[in-house]
């Protein structure tokens, strides 16, 4: 029996050194988010972190801000939030959405596009700043980017108009 346990020591010490480096990898979910994260960015398209304004702070935020740039030589300078509600007011825009920042700004161009989108399902805000037009997406299976981008391009062209 005594002969076996040098081996089992060396098994030991193996797992040891291996297990962390193993739990460190990303999992196939980490990856998929990854991959379409990247590919946002080589569509031109921005990915970072929502930051709301404080008084809309969620206790957790899991929500990643896909931001397509105006391209243009001025953009507008335009700060508009619409955040999607769980409940349902008439000063909302259509419904459900309400006006966190710039409010009205806008207006027609957001309900004309969002009008029955079904990517917004799993969208928590839609809006636009200097740096371009955005929303704000909890990466899931209800939209996918080509659609994000569609719908984003598609504000784009019509704030230019509007704004």
């Amino acid at each position: 029996m005594q002969s076996w346990m040098p081996l089992i020591f060396i098994v030991m010490a193996v797992a040891l050194a291996v297990g962390p480096i193993m739990m460190m990898r990303p999992t196939k979910s980490q990856q998929k988010l990854s991959n379409l994260r990247t590919q946002a960015l080589n569509s031109g398209i921005r990915v970072s972190v929502t930051v709301w304004p404080e008084r809309f702070k969620l206790s957790t935020n899991r929500l990643m801000r896909y931001n397509l740039p105006w391209q243009v030589q001025k953009p507008p300078f335009a700060q508009v939030l619409l955040i999607k509600r769980n409940f349902e007011h008439k000063l909302h825009l259509l419904g459900t959405w309400d006006w966190a920042d710039g409010e009205g700004a806008g207006a027609n161009a957001f309900e004309q596009l969002m009008l029955d989108c079904p990517i917004l399902e799993d969208v928590s805000a839609v809006g636009c700043s200097p740096a371009g037009v955005f929303v704000d997406w909890n990466e899931r299976k209800s939209a996918d980017l080509a659609e994000i981008q569609t719908f984003l391009e598609s504000l784009r062209k019509a704030l230019l108009d509007t704004l």
